[in-house]
């Protein structure tokens, strides 16, 4: 460990030095198996540092050498889709009405395949994967005509579904006409006429009701009627008589 930043941690350049003087990758883990308080914790196990990167064979042995990178064939995907939700309806009877309604939509969008090589500098103060997966575009949201094509078109797809609720509403009115078509039909004639015969009942009973209350109206006896005398002629006055009579002082 003198050939590193620290005479006390295990890092990149004590590995090469180790490597050069004749160690194999398993020795030198059987050592920082034996002493793990050697390594930074972003080289310890399982921390994706110096550790894992020696047990994976990520390092070439040679320092500043380039590492070799195998990587699995991602091919294509393949998706299955089996339905089998048939409906059966057991219908009995005459004049039914009966709407089913099925709908066997499947939409499938690809992931996004990406691959991260990340080589330390053995120096965690100032690299680490994290920042260094940050800083290439790793953790990026995807921004590709591929991935805005599948925005858009997922969108207008969860809109068409949200629409398919609202779609085939006939059955509403029909099951409305198929039920009426069952009610018991109505005579138009005989229900005027049966309209009109309480109306004349009820008229009768308002005159049965009055007739016992008031008496037989229709044979009460009418006042006789005498015109009143006429006044007697009122006189003009005597105006000359009056004017001499008052005229005399």
């Amino acid at each position: 460990m003198e050939y590193g930043n620290s005479s006390e941690r295990f890092g990149h350049k004590d590995y090469y030095a180790a490597k050069k003087s004749g160690a194999s990758d398993a020795d030198i883990l059987r050592q920082l198996d034996a002493n793990p308080d050697t390594l930074y914790s972003g080289n310890a196990k399982g921390s994706g540092g110096l550790y894992d990167q020696i047990a994976s064979g990520a390092l070439s042995g040679k320092e500043g050498g380039s590492n070799t990178n195998t990587q699995k064939n991602i091919g294509n995907t393949t998706q299955t889709v089996t339905q089998d939700n048939d409906q059966t309806s057991s219908i009995k009877g005459d004049n039914n009405y009966v709407n089913q309604n099925q709908d066997n939509s499947v939409r499938n969008y690809g992931g996004d395949s990406r691959v991260f090589n990340y080589q330390s500098s053995g120096n965690p103060s100032k690299d680490t994967p994290a920042s260094a997966a940050t800083m290439a575009g790793y953790y990026a949201p995807k921004d590709s005509h591929a991935a805005n094509a599948a925005r858009i078109d997922r969108q207008a797809t969860q809109n068409r579904d949200l629409q398919k609720a609202y779609q085939n509403t006939d059955y509403i009115a029909q099951g409305a006409i198929s039920r009426a078509k069952q009610n018991s039909y109505s005579d138009p004639a005989a229900l005027d006429k049966r309209i009109g015969q309480r109306e004349r009942y009820n008229n009768a009973k308002s005159d049965v009701m009055r007739s016992q209350l008031f008496g037989d109206m229709g044979n009460f006896a009418t006042a006789s009627w005498n015109d009143a005398k006429s006044p007697e002629k009122v006189e003009s006055p005597d105006y000359e008589k009056m004017y001499k009579k008052y005229s005399k002082f």
